[in-house]
């Protein structure tokens, strides 16, 4: 079983799930999807990735973040 999906503010970006043969997916988040998402420049978002393999060989996963706030933060309801 393969499992990979990011959601970006609460709405489904990729979605890998299922068997299959090794296959690629990724979503930019530029302003050419911002209104898929429902993103502002300069807000604030979470993004939830979920990733899960059983195989013990060639799994992979890459994630890359560039520009992203490194520092901590923590999310509480309103």
């Amino acid at each position: 079983m393969v499992l990979r999906r990011v959601v970006v503010n609460g709405r489904l970006a990729v979605d890998l799930g299922g068997v299959h043969q090794p296959v690629s997916g990724g979503v930019t988040l530029d302003a050419s999807v911002a209104a898929r998402f429902d993103l502002e420049d300069g807000g604030v978002y979470r993004i939830d990735i979920f990733h899960a393999e059983r195989k013990k060989e060639s799994s992979t996963l890459r994630l890359t973040l560039p520009k992203v706030e490194l520092s901590r933060s923590e999310c509480r309801p309103l």
